[in-house]
């Protein structure tokens, strides 16, 4: 049986950082290891996790907006020869998926967007 599709992470595989999530706390200078220790005790969940991180967030930018943090995350570097690797895959007919739960993905960005503009993060439905 081939293989028709490669599907990639986003953080430490597509972009150089661990984390994208990380990147936009040390942007900010702000730390959510309290919240890291609750998600992973299972105590609040991922929508929960994230609307404490971009409180954070706003705590440090009250006029924080999404294009602030796409314009964070687009300073982080690509891994070396991704152009290859994708051009090596495309000409073997492959296609490329990118499934990731990273902040650069912004894969809720119109949840997030609405988070960071709401005044209490912590009543806003997440979908």
């Amino acid at each position: 049986m081939g293989y028709g599709l490669v599907v990639f992470d986003m953080d430490g595989v597509l972009v150089d950082c661990g984390s994208s999530w990380v990147v936009v706390h040390d942007h900010f200078g702000v730390n959510n290891e309290a919240s890291l220790e609750l998600y992973l005790e299972r105590e609040i969940d991922d929508l929960e996790f994230m609307r404490r991180d971009i409180a954070l967030w706003k705590r440090e930018c009250k006029d924080l907006h999404i294009s602030l943090i796409r314009d964070i995350l687009k300073k982080v570097p690509l891994m070396p020869n991704l152009h290859q690797v994708f051009e090596t895959l495309k000409e073997h007919g492959l296609k490329t998926a990118i499934v990731s739960g990273g902040s650069s993905a912004i894969s809720r960005a119109e949840a997030v967007d609405a988070m960071m503009s709401a005044p209490d993060t912590s009543s806003l439905p997440c979908v």
